[in-house]
């Protein structure tokens, strides 16, 4: 793998590493200022034949509402593909259930699945990435943009994927209904720990009995970060770096400091977590559905807040979901988010694909053309969306507003170059500038640039993630009792964690080592 990790480390400790050796580009806003000049400054591929016409297929996530107006969408898409490319993509727009689900038989089966994204399982994906180390003279203006972020995207020596340009510091936050959490009298800029927060949650029961004060994100999963989160001996929180596999919960519980690999599951801090998931479930402070994503249970007036990930303008674009303000209550605080290894978001195409060189082109141009990005970001200008004076803000026609929209894009932070998309008013204009500051200000994890290979301990991750299968999302959700731990504890131990975690140990021992 190319050592990303000194390239990124230099950007963040000058001093220190200022041996270390830099490209001009460290990260994408040194190359991608603002969508008119990326428009115009792009480089154009020559000596290819385009002349035949190729169907391709493209897989995005949905939040599972069908949009009134996907197949206006289609159109105008094809519309500009078919005169830059000579493409006609189908896009296969799934769930995240139907991702978890369906993906690895889609894949295998050969069904059509040209070009997808990892979806937080690069480790379980990437044995179907075709390797684009080939393709790379087809991709220019995605290369450029991406820097040397693109070390994230090799397996080995094999270029598999190309991450996306998104918010890649770790952190979770949780979002609540700002008019509610103003009758509690509480600030919430000074709430710092699950007791502090507990309090919160407690008033706006007292205020609103028939409504839950807190409720997940997204729906399947636990309202509680059990497994990205630490706390210190006052209750204080930081980011976790859990780099072992997918859902493993193994990793780094204080990766800025320290390089021990362990599991979360065996940690005080998830210990006294589930204890207190339960509680809450209990006495109706928490619920966690599977069926609705946390910001349609704030439209429906069911539940106060939801849990989600942190990043500049969480607060205004959950505003806009949510039809009434949100307010983030943050813990961890924002200082204490890490920089990790990123490959949860990797853009690649299908090994199986039929026109490799094709798909290759069309992700480049995902990195780089603003009308196609906005197009599936924000939907048809004048439709779905007018401009304003300010070029990179957009605001709802009127009459129109997030609840009413015909198109909407739940999944457009996965698509490829978030830099490109316009800012929905009222996040503010340099959205993507913060964006920026905030991914290089986070302290780097420890194991940041590490990939874990897992063919050594295949059977074992297999074994173990059936397990965390059958006892986390209850324990996390508060509807199993956690006096289930000990048993979920042995049942890790029996089924080979310790070797898991004792084969990474060694692998990041050997890649600290190296980078030295």
């Amino acid at each position: 793998m190319k050592n990303f990790v000194a390239i990124v480390l230099a950007a963040f400790m000058l001093v220190s590493l200022a041996a270390c050796e830099q490209t001009e580009s460290s990260s994408p806003s040194s190359t991608l200022e603002s969508a008119d000049s990326v428009q115009s400054e792009t480089k154009t591929v020559s000596g290819v034949d385009n002349s035949e016409p190729v169907e391709l297929t493209m897989v995005i996530q949905t939040d599972g509402i069908e949009c009134a107006d996907n197949a206006m969408l289609d159109e105008a898409i094809n519309e500009l593909l078919n005169e830059k490319l000579n493409v006609t993509l189908n896009i296969k727009r799934c769930t995240f259930t139907d991702t978890r689900t369906n993906m690895n038989l889609w894949l295998s089966s050969g069904e059509p699945c040209d070009v997808f994204n990892s979806w937080f399982s690069w480790n379980t994906y990437k044995d179907y990435y075709a390797d684009l180390t080939p393709y790379q003279d087809l991709m220019p203006n995605a290369l450029e943009a991406l820097g040397n972020f693109i070390s994230n995207g090799y397996n080995g020596d094999q270029l598999l994927g190309l991450p996306a340009i998104k918010d890649w510091v770790s952190y979770s936050c949780y979002m609540m209904r700002k008019d509610i959490v103003e009758e509690t009298g509480m600030n919430p800029e000074e709430i710092k720990t699950f007791a502090d927060f507990e309090v919160l949650l407690r008033k706006i029961k007292e205020n609103h009995p028939d409504m839950y004060p807190l409720t997940n994100g997204t729906a399947g999963r636990s309202t509680l970060f059990t497994s990205t989160v630490n706390a210190r001996e006052d209750g204080t929180q930081y980011m976790t770096d859990m780099c072992i596999g997918t859902g493993l919960g193994i990793g780094l519980m204080d990766p800025a400091t320290s390089s021990e690999v362990s599991c979360m599951f065996f940690s005080d801090f998830y210990k006294d977590t589930i204890e207190m998931a339960y509680r809450w479930t209990e006495e109706g402070l928490m619920y966690d559905s599977s069926i609705l994503n946390g910001f349609e249970q704030v439209v429906a007036g069911t539940a106060a807040g939801y849990g989600t990930s942190y990043k500049p303008g969480i607060e205004s674009q959950e505003t806009v979901s949510c039809g009434t303000e949100m307010v983030a209550v943050c813990m961890p605080d924002p200082k204490d988010g890490v920089l990790v290894t990123n490959t949860n978001f990797n853009w690649g195409v299908n090994k199986n694909c039929k026109d490799p060189e094709r798909a290759c082109q069309l992700l480049d141009l995902l990195y780089y053309d603003v009308d196609l990005n906005n197009l599936l970001s924000w939907g048809i200008e004048g439709v779905h969306y007018i401009k304003t004076d300010d070029p990179n803000i957009i605001e709802y026609p009127e009459g129109i507003d997030a609840s009413t929209v015909s198109y909407y894009s739940w999944g457009k932070w996965e698509l490829p170059n978030n830099y490109l998309q316009y800012v929905m008013a009222p996040s503010p204009s340099n959205l993507w500038e913060e964006m920026d500051e905030f991914n290089m200000a986070a302290a780097p994890s420890k194991a940041l640039g590490f990939v874990f290979d897992t063919t050594p301990v295949e059977g074992e991750i297999t074994a173990v993630q059936n397990v965390i299968t059958q006892y986390d999302p209850g324990l996390g959700s508060g509807t199993l009792e956690p006096s289930k731990l000990e048993e979920f504890q042995q049942a890790l131990l029996d089924n080979g964690v310790q070797k898991i975690i004792d084969e990474a140990q060694r692998q990041l021992d050997e890649f600290i080592s190296n980078k030295q």
